[in-house]
């Protein structure tokens, strides 16, 4: 049984200024990270660019190796990214795991979790979510057939919506890790989350 790994990274980061996938947390950058962090519990990891798609692609430089998808339409939004992905991923995998690229914080450990809880128990209409102190975070598992459902969805919409639909059938994984909650979207939170790294030491 397979699982998808899935990056969102096709933003124009504005509010940052500059590509956040190519932002530095020790001798990763977020995309770098992430990858580093998907690739241990999923069988392949796609990336959604958009905005300066180039720049990232040269930028990133890890024994992972993704496959690139490029949304046309970055302006539409997330949510067009995540169909973008989506569709490329197709058949063949019980489920997708997905994160925008604003959460590189996130703990090897804690996909390994969320990987388990939705294996252990999958179905076309699955979401696995990890939670850190009560909030939900990143990133989230759905089954096949919710891929499916959001292809149908419009660009318009948003993964919340999709999640809305199937409330009921949600599984939490409580876990010790803020990195799930942190969105990195400002250069003040950069500079925040990189005080935060070296106080806590490489991870």
């Amino acid at each position: 049984m397979k699982l998808a790994g899935l990056v969102l990274a096709g933003g124009a980061s504005t509010r940052m200024g500059s590509p956040k996938a190519l932002l530095r947390l020790g001798r990763r950058n977020f995309l770098e990270r992430l990858l580093w962090v998907l690739s241990g519990s999923c069988d392949e990891v796609w990336v959604v660019l958009g905005y300066q798609a180039q720049d990232v692609i040269r930028g990133v430089r890890t024994p992972v190796r993704p496959r690139f998808v490029m949304n046309r339409q970055p302006e539409l939004g997330q949510f067009s990214s995540l169909r973008c992905g989506l569709a490329a991923i197709g058949e063949g995998y019980a489920g997708v795991m997905f994160t925008p690229v604003d959460y590189p914080l996130i703990r090897p450990q804690t996909v390994s979790a969320i990987a388990a809880a939705f294996l252990a128990a999958p179905g076309p209409e699955a979401i696995v979510i990890p939670r850190f102190a009560g909030k939900r975070g990143h990133p989230v598992s759905i089954g096949d057939g919710l891929r499916k459902e959001a292809l149908r969805m419009p660009d318009s919409a948003q993964a919340r919506e999709l999640i809305r639909r199937h409330e009921a059938r949600i599984r939490y994984v409580d876990v010790p890790d803020p990195g799930v909650v942190t969105d990195i979207d400002t250069p003040e939170q950069y500079l925040t989350a990189i005080a935060e790294w070296d106080e806590a030491g490489a991870r």
